[in-house]
Parts: structure tokens; sequence; C-alpha cells
């Protein structure tokens, strides 16, 4: 992370471990709160990897499963990168700038996603640079959040995965939660910190914690090291939000894609939760009916209420017929299956 981004967030009482170890988020406030209407949160846990040279945009083509001939200077997309048995090593948002593409990743999985690409990029004309220490980012969130950047006298992108570039800060639309707008703003610290200042006077400042409670409840699903080479694209459901193509080229793992699209014997999908337990439980945790057959396992966690948490899940498709769910745990804490915000095939 930019030494200048942590120090900042540090003088603003906010420090990564901090924001790892807050199970509540927003100090308690829950998302009805009208003092929660404008949410600022420090994306410490994602990093930036910059593709360039004049060949970029056709290796990222023959790389990724989305694609990558529509990225724009002002439209991004969602995106992921497989193994040769089609099994998902990343997913990303993917943005352009200029001539060059940001891949915004977490961090815990981009050096080896780095390294990974590196070896593929032979006598391409293409250069790939890890930027986590040279850019940042952070997210607002709420309802007010649309007007909050208006107000600031910033152009905002219309659409889902769009871009719009002010004054060297890219802002990214991402898909909304309950109505309340969601925006990723990237670029250098020295133009991020006085945009975090003039947005603090309407906002208030959030968690890490809150915005990935909330990427789990748009069923985004996000891939960390845990889960990483576990899953093909269409069991994190990336053929639901836009992250797959069925018309570009070839990428490793396509061929293990298409036939699962075309075979139709998919027999997992990803699905959210509600878990009735304060603590959240670990990644991998077991999914099971109330006869104790597994279904199958916890893939991203968070906080929710005081009393439970929201999860993602890859299950098995006939778990939306279980007359209940539970953890597989010594206590068998209760599960339920929370409505999707797209609709998965029957």
């Amino acid at each position: 992370m930019n030494k200048a981004w942590q120090n900042f967030l540090a003088s603003e009482g906010i420090l990564p471990k901090e924001i790892s170890a807050n199970a509540t988020s927003d100090s308690g406030q829950s998302l009805d709160s009208p003092d929660a209407s404008c949410r600022l949160h420090p994306l410490t846990t994602y990093g930036l990897l910059k593709i360039s040279g004049p060949e970029a945009s056709s290796f990222l083509q023959a790389q990724f499963t989305n694609d990558v001939a529509q990225v724009t200077g002002s439209i991004g997309q969602l995106n992921a990168y497989c193994s040769p048995k089609g099994r998902v090593l990343a997913l990303f948002s993917m943005v352009k700038h200029a001539d060059a593409f940001y891949l915004i990743v977490p961090t815990e999985v981009l050096p080896a996603f780095h390294q990974r690409l590196k070896m593929f990029v032979l006598m391409a004309k293409v250069t790939l640079e890890d930027y986590s220490d040279q850019h940042a980012c952070f997210g607002i969130s709420g309802a007010r959040a649309e007007t909050a950047l208006q107000t600031a006298e910033l152009k905002i992108p219309a659409e889902h995965y769009h871009t719009e570039v002010n004054n060297h800060l890219l802002i990214q639309k991402l898909p909304a939660i309950r109505g309340e707008y969601r925006f990723e703003i990237i670029g250098p610290p020295d133009h991020l910190i006085p945009l975090w200042e003039k947005l603090s006077s309407t906002s208030i400042k959030s968690t890490e914690t809150l915005w990935q409670r909330d990427t789990i409840l748009t069923g985004i699903p996000t891939v960390t090291t845990d889960i990483v080479d576990t899953f093909i694209p269409q069991m994190l459901n990336l053929d639901l939000i836009d992250a797959v193509s069925f018309t570009k080229g070839c990428y490793p793992g396509q061929e293990t894609v298409a036939r699962t699209r075309h075979l139709g014997k998919l027999k997992r999908r990803t699905f959210l939760l509600q878990i009735d337990t304060a603590h959240a439980p670990a990644i991998g945790s077991k999914i099971e009916d109330d006869d104790e057959n597994t279904l199958g396992q916890v893939i991203n966690v968070s906080a929710h209420t005081p009393d439970s948490c929201v999860a993602l899940a890859v299950l098995n498709l006939d778990a939306a017929d279980a007359k209940s769910l539970q953890l597989a745990d010594a206590n068998k804490t209760p599960a339920s299956l929370m409505t999707m915000p797209y609709d998965l095939p029957q």
C-alpha cells in the first residue's frame, strides 16, 4: 500500500489491522441510519496491476474470460483469469486510462497473479507493473453517494463498471445494493487525499468490513487465496454477472467453461446466505442440510447484524429445495437462503 495513503489513513484514525478486525462496521451504525447515507471506505485490501504497451489489449484478450476489446476509457468490466483446467485464479474489475489497463485485485492474490501473467508475455510488447505503491483507492457508498460526488463537481459514470476520469482520479460505478450507490475512486494519493477530506464533511468514515459485506450482498464473489484454483466461473455465477464472454476467442480454461455451458452439466452455483451467528465462520466451512448431507462451502463471509453474518456459498443446486440449512459445526448453526440480486437459472 502506498506509504502516503497509509500515513493519511492512520492520521484519520484508520489502520489496516483495525479495518480487518472491525466486525461491526460503522461503529454499530446500520444501513438504515440517516447518518450512514454516505460512507467512505478505505480499500486497503486491494492492489492495482497496470498493463501497458502496444500489444496490451491483444495480450489480455488471450488471457481473460471477458471481452477485453470492449474496455475503453469510459467502459470497464468485471473479468477473471483461469487455470488451463478452467478454475478461477483471480477475479477483478478492469478499467482503462490513456493507453494502459488497470486491474483492481485483492492484494493477497495479486503477487501470484502478476507472476503467472508475466510467464506468458514472452515476446509480446507488454509491460506488467504492480502499481499498488503509486496509486490507491477508496470507496463511497450510500443513498447520497452520487449526490456527494456531484457536489464535489466530479463527473460520474451512469452505468455499472463504466468510468469517468476527473483530474487524475478514475471513478468506477459498481452494482448498487438496496438502491444505494457504490463507487470506487482510484488515483495517486496527492489527489485522493484532498477528495477524501472534501467528502468527509458530508460523509461518515466507514470501514472496509462494511464494503465487503455490501459486495457480498450484491452477489459478487471475491476470489481470495482460500478459494483460488477451486471453482470454474459458472460455479461463481460469473456468467450471470457479465464476467464471461462466450463469443470471444480462446483463453486459458476456455474449453472447460464453454463445455460446461453447452452441455448443461453444472451441479453447483453460488448462493447468498444468512448465518445465525455473530462470529463469522471460516472460509471453507461446510454447509449441510438437516440430514447432515454436505451441500457445499462458504467462500466469502462478513458481519451483517449484531447476531448474524452474511455469506456467499458454493452449493449444490438442490440446496434451494432443502427444508433447512446449517453450518456443519458443533452447534449446527442455522443458515438460510437470501434472495439473490439477480436471477439464478432453474
